[in-house]
């Protein structure tokens, strides 16, 4: 007896579940990856589920996408050669879209009815032609108009994905430049592009909300990439978010965009006019006696027209750091300058002075949205005081004080829209002063001087500036020793000070 039969059977049932399988995952797999939708507004694609995980890309309205997984609330789409998620409330299904409508728009013959419906779902008092349910075929489009084809109108169809619509391919091939795997080159802009930020801190925090009290949700350092999800209509606080998903506000001084790069190098310079009022103090250990030129202890003062002319070089160093290089000019003219009496005399004495300053620079970048710096000035000042006649009868001598100097600056060119400001002090120690030989005030025993000066800046044309600035001078000198100048002093101090008040013109190269 023969099993061959049995055999058989065996074989065509396993043939059959077999085919039954393969048949079931191409439906399933085919229904899968056939999903598309289609955005209703402009929607993020995230890395992951949930609106906490970074950012893939940002797609307009109207963009198709196809799905490839499905997740509770999400839908896992392909977008610009890249996977990502987007809510199901952000777009609508094209499915729908497939099924063939009837769109009859005439009467039905016999003029019982002009009800229309979906394919399928003809009403039942149609007779003749009008029992012939509307496949899509084409055939009910009277008007020529091409709406009742099935394939839609030049602007509406090959939703199919057949290639027929060019400039909205969403079969996923590519076609279109739309859901491709080449690239977004054909949506004319539909995918806006992430915004970046660059951290330029040294170290920045990550807040819950806009407040430096907040604590912190994360630090992150310089050259950390953050992608910006929102922005503070201040401009003070931007909402940011790393590649693992953390979000919180960071200060937007602590970051730029990326590309922006600081400025390689930056010639300043700059001129001013103004007045001055320069005086002093004179006091010494001598016996006051009466009628006694000059006196053992006196004051004096005048004002002057001034002029300050400056420049510097600086160039960026690295990531934070500037070196420079500067050159200042201060200069003041008094007449008739100072009014002296002695007895039944008396003489206006005009004198000049000028100040040359020679610096150094360093400067370390904050990298603040205001542009704040702060320098370090290493130098050398050279000052001259000189008088218009030396046989004046206050004995008045010409004088010039010498001596390195060391300061610091801070610069915030942003303090205000247009408006930017500079302070910086100034010392010289150890000073030398050197006074017209025999009418010294003595053997010079120490001197020290030392400059405070604040100027505002108004961004005027282009790169042109409006300066205003005020300068205060400090000078103080000791002499030991016996005076040629006052008689019986053999321990003299002087205190020197100046008020400057300049406006005018700056241009930065």
């Amino acid at each position: 007896m023969t099993r061959f039969p049995r055999t058989r059977s065996w074989v065509r049932f396993a043939g059959v579940a077999a085919a039954w399988i393969l048949i079931t995952f191409a439906l399933a797999t085919g229904t899968a990856t056939a999903d598309r939708v289609r955005t209703t507004k402009s929607t993020k694609v995230y890395k992951r589920t949930g609106e906490q995980s970074g950012v893939v890309a940002k797609v307009a309205a109207g963009k198709t996408l196809g799905v490839v997984a499905r997740q509770g609330r999400w839908l896992k789409v392909r977008v610009n050669g890249r996977t990502g998620w987007v809510t199901q409330s952000s777009v609508v299904s094209l499915e729908a879209r497939d099924v063939p409508r009837n769109t009859r728009r005439r009467p039905f013959v016999d003029g019982r009815s002009t009800r229309r419906g979906w394919s399928g779902g003809a009403p039942d008092d149609r007779v003749g032609a009008d029992a012939v349910e509307g496949s899509g075929d084409g055939r009910d489009d009277d008007d020529g108009d091409g709406d009742e084809t099935g394939r839609g109108s030049r602007a509406d169809q090959d939703d199919d994905g057949d290639g027929g619509d060019r400039g909205d391919d969403d079969d996923g091939d590519g076609d279109d430049g739309d859901d491709g795997d080449d690239g977004d080159r054909g949506d004319d802009g539909d995918a806006d592009a992430l915004r970046m930020v660059t951290v330029t801190a040294a170290k920045a925090k990550l807040y819950p909300r806009m407040s430096r009290k907040a604590k912190p949700v994360l630090t992150v350092r310089r050259g950390a990439e953050l992608i910006v999800l929102d922005e503070h209509e201040s401009g003070k606080w931007i909402r940011v978010e790393d590649d693992e998903g953390a979000a919180g506000w960071i200060a937007a001084d602590a970051v730029a965009e990326p590309g922006r790069k600081r400025k390689q190098r930056t010639i300043a310079t700059s001129a001013r006019l103004g007045f001055a009022t320069v005086g002093g103090t004179f006091k010494s250990n001598a016996m006051v006696v009466a009628g006694a030129n000059p006196p053992p202890d006196y004051g004096f003062g005048s004002t002057a027209i001034s002029v300050a002319v400056g420049g510097e070089l600086v160039m960026a160093y690295k990531q934070d750091y500037f070196l420079g290089a500067g050159l200042e000019y201060l200069g003041c003219v008094a007449t008739p300058g100072i009014r002296y009496t002695s007895g039944m005399m008396a003489e206006d004495i005009g004198f000049k002075t000028h100040d040359l300053d020679a610096r150094l620079l360093g400067g370390y970048d904050f990298h603040k949205r205001n542009g704040m710096t702060a320098w370090a000035r290493l130098g050398y000042h050279y000052g001259a005081f000189s008088v218009s006649n030396l046989n004046n009868l206050a004995k008045l001598p010409a004088e010039t004080f010498k001596g390195p100097t060391a300061g610091v600056a801070l610069r915030i060119p942003r303090l205000a829209k247009k408006i930017g400001a500079e302070v910086a002090l100034d010392a010289v120690y150890p000073g030398t002063r050197k006074q017209t030989a025999g009418i010294e005030d003595g053997t010079l025993d120490k001197a020290k001087a030392g400059t405070a000066e604040l100027v505002g800046m108004y961004d005027w044309k282009g790169a042109w500036k409006l300066g205003a600035g005020y300068r205060l001078g400090y000078a103080s000198t000791r002499w030991t020793g016996a005076s040629a100048r006052v008689t019986g002093a053999t321990i003299s101090k002087r205190t020197d000070l100046s008020h400057v008040v300049t406006v005018g013109l700056g241009r930065a190269f």
